[in-house]
């Protein structure tokens, strides 16, 4: 819960930063370094896994949790549902704000941020189911046990305890709970942002 809490909010700064870059800034390279990202999708998971690794240690993270914060703090495929999202906007928006004397960041809080809500908050829930059941990276980069995340505790404890099936039940269901918790409360809200961000695509 507490990598969640961290994790979550800061990837979604940083992709909507992102997004709002690759979308509004003019700089040198832009769309090149856009299709070098999208690129870098094609190139499975597991591909990077040894780099990843790599890096981590050299960055003092290994076995941390910060390790499994740190690599996850971007996503191409969000900042691309961003950055689309965001050329949709109408422009006249951001333009009348810049005559009004506002700078960047106040029309980003101020004039993209509250018309963005929709899709905000499904890269937001969608980024929380994905962090809570993630367990490939955490498997790998966590050696001690009072770090494990709970999909790496359960498959410790599925291995542990292979004989006792109603244990790795029990823990499966307290697995389950906060993302039934998450997608009872904010269904409609997914529904609108898929739908929303459907129409505006």
């Amino acid at each position: 819960m507490v990598i969640c809490l961290i994790l979550v909010p800061a990837k979604l700064l940083v992709d909507a930063f992102a997004g709002y870059a690759f979308a509004r800034l003019r700089f040198p390279g832009r769309d090149k370094l856009f299709l070098l990202l999208l690129s870098g999708m094609m190139v499975p998971a597991i591909a990077l896994l040894v780099p990843r690794v790599h890096v981590t240690q050299q960055l003092g993270l290994f076995n941390t949790g910060w390790g499994v914060i740190v690599p996850n703090l971007a996503s191409v495929l969000d900042i691309f549902l961003l950055r689309q999202f965001f050329r949709t906007l109408p422009r006249e928006l951001e333009e009348a704000a810049l005559l009004d004397g506002a700078g960047r960041m106040q029309i980003f809080w101020r004039v993209v941020v509250p018309l963005s809500k929709p899709v905000l908050a499904v890269v937001t829930i969608t980024s929380f189911i994905f962090h809570w059941n993630d367990l490939l990276w955490p498997l790998v980069v966590l050696n001690d046990k009072a770090l494990y995340t709970l999909p790496v505790a359960l498959q410790q404890l599925a291995t542990q305890e292979s004989g006792r099936a109603y244990y790795i039940m029990a823990g499966a269901t307290l697995a389950v709970v906060p993302v039934l918790v998450v997608l009872v409360i904010f269904q409609r809200r997914i529904l609108d942002g898929i739908a929303f961000t459907g129409l505006k695509g």
